[in-house]
């Protein structure tokens, strides 16, 4: 997906916020295995998002959740 990266926030796990072209506020949870750095994102960047929906265990929790996973990160330029 592509739209403007709007920030990150930090919970148990690490959240990404972006608006997607139809103006809609989408979140994505952070793993480790994302391929680029999001912590490098400016406010307002725009961005393509991919990513996939996966069951994943979270400790904390005990439980297995199912979320949409960032997998990469690219900043397009304008």
């Amino acid at each position: 997906m592509t739209g403007t990266y709007i920030s990150l926030e930090w919970g148990d796990y690490l959240h990404l916020y972006v608006r997607a072209e139809d103006g809609n506020e989408v979140d994505f949870w952070v793993l480790s295995d994302v391929e680029s750095d999001p912590e490098t994102l400016k406010a307002g960047q725009r961005v393509e998002i991919s990513w996939e929906n996966r069951d994943v265990y979270i400790e904390e929790a005990d439980e297995t959740i199912n979320m949409d996973v960032v997998t990469k990160i690219r900043v397009l330029s304008d």
